[in-house]
């Protein structure tokens, strides 16, 4: 038993990336960034101009007008969180190129356990 067990760890340990596998990932994250960082930006923009204010100056004296479209501050600040959750999405991606190998061990009331977790 102690054997197989062993057996198990070495081989997922030292297994072989698939090639097989398409590597369209790659070069995602920084057009995830760069595409997150804009929508940022421009849902700023939008957001900040929801709120307009007008100032007429006429012989007689000035009168300011405001206004103020709560839907388009929804769409700005709604652009500007997708393009939050695109660049933090975009920095977390990390490079499957390099393939790693992670083992921890787990106590608990239960028991222990021990586990391998392989990335390729």
């Amino acid at each position: 038993m102690r054997a197989a067990i062993v057996g198990i760890v070495l081989l997922t340990v030292v297994a072989a990336p698939a090639y097989a596998q398409s590597r369209e990932r790659e070069g995602r994250s920084a057009t995830k960034v760069i595409v997150g960082t804009g929508a940022i930006v421009l849902g700023a923009f939008i957001a900040a101009n929801a709120g307009e204010t007008k100032t007429v100056t006429s012989t007689t004296g000035s009168t300011t007008t405001s206004s103020f479209s709560g839907s388009q501050l929804g769409i700005g600040l709604g652009m500007a969180g997708v393009g939050g959750y695109l660049l933090w999405d975009g920095l977390r991606t990390r490079d499957d190129r390099y393939p790693s190998t992670t083992v921890g061990v787990g106590v608990g009331r239960r028991g222990t356990g021990l586990f391998v977790r392989r990335r390729w």
